[in-house]
């Protein structure tokens, strides 16, 4: 089993690395059929193995569809490739409750 860099995921993919700041904090956005939008203080690795960078702007929408020409920033490509996303599972601060668990059930 071969080691996985630190700054990528299981796929490869570049890792955020994120300044923990209590007053300016990270906000990850996602555009329903599009990019992240990343807001905040944060370093992006351009590819993996590549060193951290401070990305141009405050906020930089990275690319979902993988047909970006300007990776791992958005640049719109997701229009022309129809791309789309799946509706989000939960909630992250409001879990959605099992589908087959009715609330007012009892034992």
């Amino acid at each position: 089993m071969s080691e996985q860099d630190p700054r990528t995921t299981d796929d490869g993919s570049p890792v955020l690395s994120v300044a923990h700041d209590a007053e300016d904090p990270v906000v990850i956005t996602p555009c329903p059929d599009g990019p992240l939008l990343v807001r905040g203080d944060v370093l992006i690795a351009p590819e993996p193995g590549a060193e951290p960078q401070k990305p141009p702007r405050r906020v930089v929408a990275l690319c979902r569809c993988n047909m970006s020409s300007i990776a791992p920033f958005c640049d719109g490509s997701h229009k022309l490739a129809n791309f789309r996303t799946r509706p989000p599972r939960y909630n992250i601060g409001n879990p959605r409750e099992d589908p087959g668990e009715d609330p007012g059930e009892e034992d």
